[in-house]
Parts: C-alpha cells; structure tokens; sequence
C-alpha cells in the first residue's frame, strides 16, 4: 500500500475484483466507454490506498478553520483543492491491460469533452507520468475562479497507478517506487 513516514492518514482496502460490485463497474465502465471492453479493470490487483501527506496545506486549512470556522474550511478548500496532497493508489497486476484502459479512457474523455482538457506527459527521474489540466475556455473560467493550476496527475507504472492534484506528491511517489526497485534489485 506504499507506506511511507509523510503520509498522516493512510487507508489500505482490499479488492475483490470478482465481487458483484466490481463486476457491476466494469458493465457501467463498458457502457458509458465501449473501447474499455467488459473487462474494463482488468488491470486492478488486490488493494487500493488512499492517503493525506504532511505539508503546509494542512496548516493553512487549520489557521482558516481556526479563524472563520466552517465557512473558513469551505472557502479555503474551494481555493486551495489543487493542493491537497492527497493521493489514490491502485495495485497494477497488468500493465499492459491498464495502458489500454488509460489510451481508452482518455479518447472517450476527448471524444466527450472535446477540447475541455490539455494532456501532457511529463517525467521526474526519467519515469513518465501525466498532467491532465483544462483547457480553453474550461480553463478561462476557472482562472476567473482562482482554479488556474487545477490539474489531475496520474504515474502508472508496471505496479502501481499513482493518482492525484498534487505533482510534488506524485514525484514523492516516483521517488518512492524508484528506491524500492532498487531494493529489490539489490537483494
């Protein structure tokens, strides 16, 4: 569930991907994006993790808390959500299936959202990772709203699928899963 010490909450849960639940996501899956096939999650392993790590986000929503409350909450999320350095990790059993299913996923968003979205791939340490960010007049409004750095970053890699709206957090991440590969290669 990639464990690590910045992390102040972390929740691990298992996947039974032959659950009835799961199997009822990848028939919605398939209906709403016919390329992603039934199997759509075919790639998923066993476990997915959730987690908030440290850093001056958490403070900042503290002091605004502290000084008006709920509405300080409220307000500081609404302006601040691109920041939260919370992360989603998903086991990858299949790196291949899960390729297929981001090249699938990715042409049904521009296919649904024609022009509403920027992808650009990027990389930390020679490992590629993705920055999905608004686009034209999407982006215009949120710049309007103070959302100009909104983005949604995703890391896949053979093990894991890393994703989140904070890119220092993902190239934590990266970090992490490069020096447990060294780990293991070491052994």
């Amino acid at each position: 569930g990639d464990p690590h010490p910045e992390s102040l909450v972390h929740w691990i849960s298992a996947l039974d991907m032959k659950s009835r639940t799961m199997q009822q996501a990848g028939n919605m899956a398939a209906l709403f994006a016919p390329a992603l096939g039934l199997n759509a999650f075919g790639w998923v392993g066993d476990w997915m993790s959730l987690y908030a790590d440290k850093g001056p986000f958490w403070e900042k929503f503290g002091e605004a808390v502290a000084k008006d409350g709920e509405d300080g909450a409220e307000e500081f999320i609404k302006d601040n959500v691109g920041r939260a350095p919370i992360g989603l990790n998903v086991e990858v059993t299949n790196p291949f299936k899960l390729t297929a299913f981001l090249a699938a996923f990715r042409a049904w968003i521009e296919q649904t959202s024609p022009g509403m979205t920027a992808w650009t791939n990027h990389q930390h340490k020679k490992q590629g990772y993705v920055k999905i960010a608004p686009a034209g007049e999407t982006r215009e409004e949120l710049e309007d709203e103070g959302l100009d750095d909104l983005a949604l970053y995703y890391a896949p890699s053979a093990k894991l699928l890393t994703v989140t709206l904070d890119e220092s957090l993902l190239k934590r991440s990266i970090n992490r899963q490069l020096e447990a590969r060294a780990l293991r290669k070491a052994k």
